[in-house]
């Protein structure tokens, strides 16, 4: 199995318990911040961040195939990834959205969802 590092367990904010996870779960929570944190959020580090639910409310149709590429540049901006493909589907009732995110890393595929409302983000992890 390759290392793919450990971190405090987190996704929207650190786990109060300061759980540390490890391998795919820290990769996967490393991709899901990523995908999550708006552009440029970092001072640090400019270029990180794709800001996922700010797509809520600017998706049209013809919009989810330039959404999903933005998915899987800011995945590669991350080492860990060897491979992505990402699907978006929008709920217009519902306003909220799904990205599917299938991953490859070094021990090869696992599948990342985020669920995406203007309520709640839910992160679903699938093969690790």
């Amino acid at each position: 199995m390759a290392e793919l590092g450990s971190d405090f367990a987190s996704v929207e904010d650190v786990d109060a318990n300061l759980t540390v996870v490890s391998g795919r779960v820290a990769f996967a929570q490393a991709i899901a911040r990523r995908l999550l944190a708006p552009a440029g959020s970092l001072f640090y580090d400019p270029d990180y961040g794709f800001g996922l639910s700010g797509y809520l409310n600017a998706i049209i149709v013809g919009t989810t195939g330039q959404i999903e590429s933005g998915i899987e540049r800011e995945c590669f901006k991350d080492e860990r990834t060897k491979d992505v493909e990402a699907e978006v589907t929008f709920d217009e009732a519902a306003k909220s959205l799904a990205a599917r995110v299938d991953l490859t890393d070094a021990d090869g595929p696992f599948a990342l969802t985020l669920n995406v409302s203007a309520l709640s983000t839910e992160v679903l992890l699938e093969n690790i």
